[in-house]
């Protein structure tokens, strides 16, 4: 499978936050259409399709709308990304008596760096699709897109558990069911890259996904380029401070 068929995105969050009540019907349909039906309830959207732009244009009164991670072309870029990350909340614990720090800003956005015997362990949340955050790592990690050499682990929506497969078909699944995924990791010869959906709390309140690697060593420049381009646009823009961060305690 190329890395064509995987393109996709997920990254505009979009929540009702007036009712249609008084307004022309118009409104009401779109707001039904987009499958939002009460204050408060929020879908995530490709804000690429030129069908959705006129939806949320025609419902604009009634909601408000997120950008969920950076566009690829500016998160391949440094333009926007701060080296502080004194702003953020600093939590400090230990792994096997090894120094683990997360830093958060908020309730959605965070990242974290636990340090093992003999590798690293990274998370940070996301708001992108499966497809998107594969695309986006392997081109960091400089590697295809997973193959039936490699192992994996894939949860979709309303099938029982996890199914332990390969990483080929792994990739293919996750395509076919795009809405579905819910949980993929694929393990390569010598590291781990993990992607967890994400989901609506109570209330139908967006929470954010979680992105991850399983790393030999620690490498701030390529830390700073995993959270660039596939953090939630909090984390993204602070990643050269967050992983100068994490390099102090590593």
């Amino acid at each position: 499978m190329s890395r064509k068929q995987l393109r996709g995105s997920g990254d505009l969050l979009v929540t009702q936050t007036r009712s249609p009540i008084g307004r022309p019907k118009e409104i009401r349909k779109v707001l039904t259409s987009l499958g939002l039906h009460g204050i408060g309830q929020a879908r995530i959207f490709d804000r690429d399709q030129p069908s959705i732009r006129g939806q949320l244009h025609r419902a604009n009164p009634c909601i408000r709308t997120e950008e969920l991670a950076l566009p690829s072309t500016v998160a391949a870029s440094n333009v926007i990304d701060s080296a502080s990350a004194a702003e953020m909340d600093t939590y400090s614990y230990h792994t096997d008596e090894l120094p683990a720090l997360r830093l958060s800003r908020g309730m959605r956005n965070y990242a974290q760096l636990e340090t093992y015997p003999d590798f690293v362990a990274l998370a940070w949340t996301t708001g992108i699709r499966c497809s998107t955050y594969l695309d986006r790592i392997c081109d960091l990690i400089d590697e295809d897109v997973p193959t039936e050499a490699d192992t994996a682990v894939l949860a979709i929506a309303d099938c029982a558990g996890h199914t332990v497969t390969d990483g080929g078909s792994a990739v293919r699944d996750a395509a076919e069911h795009p809405l579905e995924v819910k949980f993929l990791r694929v393990d390569y010869s010598n590291f781990s890259i993990i992607w967890r959906t994400p989901s609506y709390g109570p209330g139908a309140e967006w929470e954010p996904g979680e992105a991850g690697l399983i790393i030999e060593k620690f490498d701030p420049q390529l830390c700073a380029s995993y959270l660039r381009r596939t953090a939630t646009p909090d984390i993204a823009v602070r990643a050269r401070g967050i992983s100068g961060t994490f390099a102090v305690i590593y």
